[in-house]
């Protein structure tokens, strides 16, 4: 944990930006390490907070423009990227709103996601609006998690980083075990 004050320490406000640059792209995971480190009174979570759902309102608002000019050819590009298109569109037709608010938390729809916005009818200005309140939403709820929880991952001398690992990799197991549990309900039916 020494490690991480020395690196605050010594880079001060950069690391903020830096959250907002992971955040641009995607950051879960950055988001609850991040709260656990506020936690332990080495970040801020009211700057951590701000930066990430800055980045995510950005990163998002980027790729929904991206979709706009170019949603088509990128996702011809890839048959697995086409595949997620008829999805997300489905879901986007149905309750836009509601899959704009929420479709961040949904591992690896992210980027596509706001493609396929993009390519579809909603204005840029209800994006945004509904981007910007899913962002801080997100940045709140993985930070918030990191923060609340930090205490179990720093305690009896334990490594945090370990225990974050082991934590985050129960996690994927189980995120993992439920996929292919469901995608063998699928088949079976």
């Amino acid at each position: 944990m020494e490690h991480f004050r020395d690196l605050v320490d010594n880079y001060g406000e950069i690391i903020y930006l830096i959250c907002f640059g992971w955040a641009f792209i995607e950051g879960e995971t950055f988001m609850i390490f991040g709260g656990l480190l506020a936690s332990q009174d080495i970040l801020h979570l009211e700057y951590l907070i701000p930066a990430a759902a800055l980045g995510t309102t950005c990163g998002d608002f980027v790729f929904f423009l991206l979709g706009r000019r170019y949603g088509l050819r990128m996702i011809n590009k890839s048959p697995k990227l086409q595949q997620g298109r008829e999805k997300i569109a489905g879901w986007l037709a149905r309750h836009d709103a509601v899959f704009i608010l929420t479709y961040r938390f949904i591992y690896g729809l992210r980027n596509i996601s706001a493609i396929v916005i993009g390519m579809s009818a909603i204005s840029w200005q209800r994006y945004f609006w509904l981007n910007f309140a899913a962002s801080w939403i997100w940045a709140i709820t993985f930070a918030g998690a990191g923060y609340l929880f930090g205490d179990i991952f720093v305690r009896d001398g334990q490594d945090p980083i370990i225990s974050f690992t082991i934590a985050i990799l129960l996690l994927f197991a189980v995120v993992l075990g439920v996929r292919y549990w469901h995608r063998r309900k699928q088949l079976s039916s």
